[in-house]
């Protein structure tokens, strides 16, 4: 999960540096990363956080709406 991070934070580094450079450095970064997107490991791990997400959602639910509960009650 943080390697995607990683890699999302690289992709908006280079999507600025890109469009800095002119368009077609942008094109050229925008094939790039096209290609690596379509690339079938990355489409593993997308689906890999894809259901993390759906599995930790209910979890993840409980616990904010309990914090929402005790910060009602405080206030």
């Amino acid at each position: 999960m943080i390697k995607a991070l990683i890699f999302a934070a690289g992709a908006a580094a280079g999507y600025v540096a890109a469009t800095r450079s002119g368009t077609s450095a942008y094109k050229k970064v925008k094939e790039q990363s096209l290609d690596l997107w379509q690339r079938p490991a990355v489409q593993d791990k997308v689906s890999e956080a894809a259901e993390t997400v759906k599995a930790k959602a209910p979890q993840v639910q409980h616990q904010v709406a309990d914090l929402a509960k005790k910060a009602t009650h405080r206030g």
